[in-house]
């Protein structure tokens, strides 16, 4: 026969059971949440990136309309064609937008190789 004390001990370990089950179940929400939120902020970067190294060849391509003997030119964020293309984008964030150019080689005057590089930092939310 069961009695009343161990009632009691068998209800003390099963709520326990159902809180930790519990707090599991909140941890893994969690740190979906968390991995969730780094992944976006990632892609919204390197998507960020890549319109900002688009707009560096279009900005190579009108320097070299004007001016046929342009070679490139590094901008930081925060200063010079970056203040344009990310105006929200504060100087000293880490941002870099490297644009070169180069004769193609190719043999015809006008044929160059135009590169467009973006550095950016790693995204951390937390």
């Amino acid at each position: 026969m069961i009695g009343k004390g161990n009632s009691r001990g068998v209800a003390f370990f099963i709520t326990l059971a159902l809180l930790l089950i519990l707090s599991m179940a909140a941890l893994v929400f969690l740190l979906t949440a968390y991995n969730s939120a780094n992944i976006n902020e990632a892609l919204y970067r390197r998507e960020r990136a890549l319109v900002v190294a688009e707009a560096g060849l279009y900005y190579a391509l009108y320097q070299l309309r004007n001016d046929i003997t342009y070679t490139g030119e590094t901008f930081l964020a925060g200063s010079g064609v970056m203040l344009d293309l990310m105006p929200d984008m504060p100087a000293g964030t880490g941002w870099s937008l490297i644009i070169t150019i180069t004769p193609s080689g190719a043999g015809d005057p006008g044929d160059y190789v135009v590169k467009s590089k973006v550095d950016y930092p790693k995204a951390t939310v937390f």
